[in-house]
């Protein structure tokens, strides 16, 4: 890791703390809630609330490309600030172990498709 990057996880990881992290990691946990209690089954509530998680980041991707300018170059580069965008997001750091991830090849495209996988999960608490 660089020393800007190291830098950087650290100031993000302060203010991950102190400004709205445990108000998002509250309110998914609410709304889990709601959903168990809808569906009455904590796997597919668990399943839905992911589901709900990739379309709100998918939209939230395309309301905000501008924010990708500032972005590494290539989804490679972005699996390697995985951990920086986490303590951003959270405010804390991922363990050693936690993420993983698997390249998948795109024939036809630029850049392969990335499956990241993460041990352990603050909003869902899995």
């Amino acid at each position: 890791m660089g020393a800007v990057q190291w830098l950087l996880k650290k100031v993000s990881k302060v203010f991950g703390r102190n400004t709205n992290s445990l108000f998002y990691v509250l309110l998914y946990r609410e709304i889990l809630k709601e959903i168990n209690e809808i569906t009455k089954n904590e796997e597919d509530s668990v399943i839905i609330l992911r589901e709900i998680g990739k379309q709100a980041a998918t939209e939230s991707c395309e309301r905000h490309t501008a924010v990708f300018k500032w972005m590494p170059g290539s989804p490679k580069k972005i699996v390697e600030y995985f951990d920086l965008l986490w303590v951003v997001v959270f405010g804390k750091e991922l363990e050693e172990g936690d993420l993983t991830y698997q390249e998948i090849p795109k024939e036809g495209s630029k850049y392969n498709d990335y499956i990241v996988k993460i041990k352990s999960c603050p909003l869902c608490a899995g």
